[in-house]
This record gives C-alpha cells, sequence and structure tokens, in this order.
C-alpha cells in the first residue's frame, strides 16, 4: 500500500479470423493510477489486434 502503491492490469483480447480461428492478445498496464494502467493495457492490446497478422497457430471458434 500506500501512495506510491503501482497497480499492474492484464487484458486478455480476441479476434475472430474469416477462416473461423481466432487469435489472441495480452496488454499489460502499470501505474499508480488503477484506472490509468488499465486503460494502458487496453490499448496495448487494442494495438496488438489491429497491427499484427493474424497467427498461424491459432485456436478454432467456439460458436455457443
Amino acid at each position: 500500500g500506500g501512495e506510491d502503491a503501482q497497480g499492474q492490469v492484464t487484458v486478455k483480447a480476441r479476434r475472430s479470423i474469416d477462416d473461423g480461428r481466432v487469435d489472441s492478445v495480452t496488454g499489460h498496464g502499470l501505474s499508480t493510477n488503477i484506472i490509468e494502467a488499465s486503460v494502458e493495457a487496453y490499448v496495448h492490446a487494442l494495438e496488438k489486434l489491429l497491427t499484427e497478422e493474424p497467427v498461424a497457430a491459432t485456436q478454432p471458434a467456439v460458436l455457443p
């Protein structure tokens, strides 16, 4: 605890690919402000989803 305590956040995000596969990424954030750490983690995960090519070794999508 204390004023200089850091909040660490991990966000997992995934996208479905047209051929039925699912691509997953992880974003991390670290800040003394938990909201700021959360936004940082979300933005990092979103950047990965938007900039990385789908990975060949992904899992098939499971439809409900």
